[in-house]
């Protein structure tokens, strides 16, 4: 993270900042190791109890500030759990109405589709966001990714 903030400032003298989540799934054992350079929220679905837990910042976004460190998260994804990935287009949709898809829309709709297979679930929750959507314009990428362990 440092060494790619370091070349964004090079690159950009100033101005322009970078969001983003990495992670490293090791998949035979579940243990996942993140970093998220002020992005959006992952969220971590556990099949054992529903519950769904926010993956948060480690640090701020890429290109900001010259001196400063991310810290990594650590945790592991148990069999039947999933991780829900997305760009800020996902939640920043806008409908013909000027309303935003949004964070709390996105995750009722995590809550609602939790138990479908991961590809099912991901094909509705791009769908909802799609039939939002309309007929509407958009200006920003709307990037959805998920990640099942079974």
């Amino acid at each position: 993270m440092s060494e790619t903030n370091q070349r964004i400032l090079a690159d950009t003298h100033g101005g322009l900042f970078i969001t983003l989540f990495y992670g490293i799934l090791n998949p035979k054992t579940g243990d996942f190791t993140y970093c998220s350079a002020g992005h959006h929220p992952a969220y971590w679905l556990r099949s054992k109890d529903g519950s769904m837990e926010e993956l948060s910042r480690t640090g701020i976004p890429l290109g900001v500030l010259d001196d400063t460190t991310w810290s990594q998260g650590r945790i592991n994804l148990g069999q039947g759990d999933k991780l829900v990935l997305y760009t800020d287009g996902v939640t920043d949709a806008l409908n013909d109405r000027e309303q935003f898809f949004s964070q709390e829309r996105l995750q009722e709709s995590i809550r609602r589709l939790y138990g479908k297979p991961v590809n099912e679930m991901h094909a509705m929750l791009f769908a909802e966001v799609r039939d939002w959507i309309g007929q509407a314009q958009q200006y920003d990428d709307i990037t959805l990714m998920m990640i099942g362990r079974e």
